[in-house]
This record gives structure tokens, sequence and C-alpha cells, in this order.
């Protein structure tokens, strides 16, 4: 049970907050290794979701690395949190580049 102190809304989180649970969802979905919010991780992913235009944008990346073979260790090598906080990484996922071909 939590205890609200008078006139004192629940804090909502933010979406830099929301991000990094969205992103632990699908890393223990896929096997990838769900580091620690600490350091400069949580300035670079607030700049990450101001530079593609917000959460839906940083979702829809999600759904990318989530079906790349590549990102997903195909090659032996997985995509990790700090490979997505990289801004041309980031851009290079969401364009397609990582996407599976046919």
């Amino acid at each position: 049970m939590t205890i609200h102190h008078l006139n004192e809304e629940p804090e909502e989180k933010s979406d830099v907050d929301k991000a990094f649970a969205n992103f632990q969802t699908v890393a223990k979905d896929i096997g990838i290794p769900v580091p620690r919010f600490l350091g400069s991780r949580r300035p670079k992913l607030k700049q990450r979701l101001k530079d593609i235009g917000g959460l839906e944008a940083w979702n829809e990346a999600l759904g990318k690395l989530e079906h790349s073979s590549f990102c997903c260790g195909a090659t032996g090598w997985k995509a990790s949190f700090d490979f997505l906080l990289q801004e041309s990484s980031l851009y290079k996922l969401l364009e397609g580049n990582y996407d599976d071909r046919d």
C-alpha cells in the first residue's frame, strides 16, 4: 500500500523512465543484458528522445531492434542499451539499416 502525504500527487514517470522501462522489457525478451541506469545514460537517453521526437519513435526503434536478427545476435554480437544511446546507431536502426532482408 502506498501512503501519500496530504496534497501530494503520485509522481508520474517521465518519458525517460518510460523509455528505459520499455527497453528493459524488450531486452529481457531477446536476451540482451539490462544495464544499470546510472551515470551518463539518463542524459544521453533524454537527448536521444529529443533527437528522434519522443517516446513513440523510441518504441518504434525498440520494435525494429526486436525484429532484427543482426541486433539480436545472429552474428554473435548483440545490440546493447549503450548501442541505442549512440546517435548514429539509433538513427540507422530507425532508418532500417538493421532490418532483416528478405
